[in-house]
């Protein structure tokens, strides 16, 4: 699959009161594989499960930030 047939689905909720909260929700969703980007103070982390290409995973990403975005301007 290209990165250009990737559809990101927008999440109706800009967020949640606890990491966990939305992790779990992740795995009751059955996604094939994820990305994490975790915010502790003042440090950046990121974790991530087996994927097809890193080409599709920042891709995704690209598309993700878009629509995280155009959410703030609403």
């Amino acid at each position: 699959m290209s990165t250009t047939k990737l559809k990101v689905v927008p999440y109706n909720k800009i967020y949640k009161d606890s990491a966990k909260e939305v992790l779990t929700e992740a795995i009751d969703l059955d996604f094939d594989s994820v990305v994490v980007i975790g915010f502790r103070g003042d440090e950046v982390s990121t974790r991530y499960s087996a994927h097809t290409s890193f080409v599709k995973v920042v891709g995704a990403i690209e598309q993700a930030k878009y629509v995280m975005l155009s959410q703030v301007n609403e």
